[in-house]
């Protein structure tokens, strides 16, 4: 029989006696039906209360309720239980209440590729370490997702996000690690708008530091104070110490404590203590140098300062560049001041003003347009008028060149040093044939000569005219001889002397004494 209805039933107890709409509960062991359709009423009441179940399992199979709701509840509690409401909705089904007393297991059959576990709309939680196989979520959040095999990692869209201990020592790495199916893969960290990009979370404390500027890169990661990051919009730390990165679009690549302030575009490469105050500047490294003008550049060293527009220290020690447009090479203790155009090529100590050029040891080319160059002498060479070029060379200075044509230049040779013992010769100074071609010049000699046994001298003073026409020398007559000597060098001489076409002034000692000789030779030329 496929279908059975009922409209009254009539249950007989063991003593033979009727139960009908009175009966609250019969103890039936077992009905077993394939299909049960209750409508109606029981002895004209309406069907209500409880179907309870007691002692064995229970089964219930394939049992059709009308009601939207099937509850299974706690006999001394209702609200408690296992309950379903369908919602008038075909296959929908909601888990509203379960007090659970020790663990359990909740499966839900899948039935095909279209069977779905959904939840309501509304804040889920789900308490406790749950495992997931084959899970897919959208709009999922969690303060710990953790592998399950060591090692293994997390892997969110192709990207497997993981603890590593394999390497030795052992040292735990969380990595980001792509596993995506190109041998080729990308990692892209992307802030959304004006967003920085930081390895701290901004705490406004030492440990993260304050915030960052709009579209700010700051991947340093140990400070003392929260203001060393980088708080300029654009700015970029990439590393080191105490650093800090205050202009817009303002560089820092590491180093320890560099501060790179100033209005904008200023770039410190390393080092430590260095610092930029103006814009557009940059200092490659070193120990506390400082830029406080624009467009200057420091390329190292220490205790380097500038203070003007357009300057450049290249590298050296407690250089200070305040001028403008101005070069200090290197060296230690040099200054631009005043003006623009200054330069130190090199050097100690050393002074250069507006359109003027200093190098050596305490050169100071502190006229305007002049030039001092020194040697080591620990002495001051100063100019004492603008305009003017000042040489110090404690043994002469030379001057050599080739071919060339020149006209109405004086060349002034002081690197004359002989020394004679007895009356023999010795060449002061050799001018050579090739270096003058088709010029006439005007020679002038000023010689001293010392007697080193008798401690007496000689001055002596003489002019000569020459000219070299294609390679060969002709010399005019001495004159404007002047000669002033001590007894024992009365027989000392100078002369000017043709040796093939080059011209030498030559020097002749006294017999049995040593005679130092030291000179100056000044030409002046003229092309023809």
């Amino acid at each position: 029989m496929s279908s059975l209805e009922i409209e009254n039933i009539i249950l007989t107890v063991p003593d033979g006696s009727s139960v009908g709409s009175q009966a609250q509960e019969i103890d039936i062991q077992k009905i077993t039906v394939d299909e049960l359709n209750v409508t109606g009423t029981i002895n004209g009441q309406a069907i209500v209360g409880d179907l309870v179940f007691t002692d064995s399992v229970q089964t219930l199979t394939n049992k059709t309720f009308a009601d939207d709701t099937c509850a299974f509840a706690d006999a001394a509690d209702p609200t408690i239980g296992l309950f379903f409401d369908a919602g008038g909705a075909t296959g929908t089904a909601a888990v509203l209440q379960f007090l659970q007393a020790a663990d359990r297991t909740y499966s839900v059959p899948d039935s095909g590729a279209d069977c779905n576990f959904v939840m309501t709309e509304g804040a889920q939680t789900v308490n406790g370490t749950k495992t997931f196989s084959g899970l897919t979520a959208t709009g999922f959040a969690a303060d710990d997702i953790s592998e399950i095999t060591p090692d293994h990692g997390v892997v969110i869209d192709n990207i497997r996000l993981r603890d590593d201990t394999l390497v030795t020592p052992a040292i735990t790495v969380a990595s980001i690690v792509p596993v995506a199916a190109p041998a080729d893969v990308s990692i892209c960290i992307v802030p959304k708008g004006g967003g920085f990009l930081s390895a701290s979370i901004p705490t406004n404390t030492a440990a993260g530091g304050n915030n960052r500027g709009d579209m700010a890169v700051d991947l340093q990661m140990e400070r003392l104070n929260p203001t060393e990051v980088a708080s300029g919009s654009e700015s970029v730390i990439s590393g080191g110490r105490r650093n800090t990165s205050s202009g817009i679009l303002n560089f820092n690549g590491g180093g320890l404590n560099n501060n790179n302030g100033g209005t904008q575009f200023n770039n410190i490469m390393g080092g430590q203590n260095n610092s930029n105050t103006g814009s557009y500047n940059a200092i490659g490294g070193g120990l506390s140098n400082a830029n406080s003008g624009s467009l200057g550049f420091i390329g190292s060293g220490q205790n380097n300062t500038q203070s003007g527009l357009n300057n450049f220290i290249g590298c050296g020690e407690n250089n200070n560049n305040t001028a403008s447009f101005s070069v200090i090479s290197g060296g230690s203790g040099n200054t631009t001041s005043g003006g623009s155009f200054a330069s130190i090529i090199g050097g100690e100590n050393c002074n250069a003003t507006q359109y003027s050029i200093a190098g050596g040891r305490r050169a100071k080319a502190t006229n305007v347009g002049t030039l001092c160059l020194a040697d080591d002498q620990n002495a001051d060479l100063t100019a004492d008028q603008t305009n003017q070029a000042n040489l110090r060379y404690q043994n002469g200075y030379r001057l050599f060149g080739g071919t060339f044509a020149l006209n109405n230049v004086a060349v002034r040779y002081s690197d004359g040093s002989q020394e004679t013992v007895g009356a023999v010769t010795a060449d002061l100074y050799t001018i050579p044939a090739s270096i003058f071609t088709n010029i006439g010049y005007f020679l002038t000699a000023n010689v001293i000569a010392g007697n080193v046994d008798t401690g007496e001298t000689a001055a002596f003073r003489l002019s000569i005219r020459a000219r070299t026409n294609s390679g060969t020398t002709t010399l005019g007559a001495p004159f404007d001889v002047v000669t002033d000597a001590d007894a024992s060098l009365a027989a000392a001489a100078v002369a000017f002397v043709l040796s093939g076409n080059d011209v030498i002034l030559r020097v002749t000692g006294v017999a049995a004494d040593t005679v130092q000789w030291n000179g100056e030779l000044t030409s002046i030329q003229s092309a023809f």
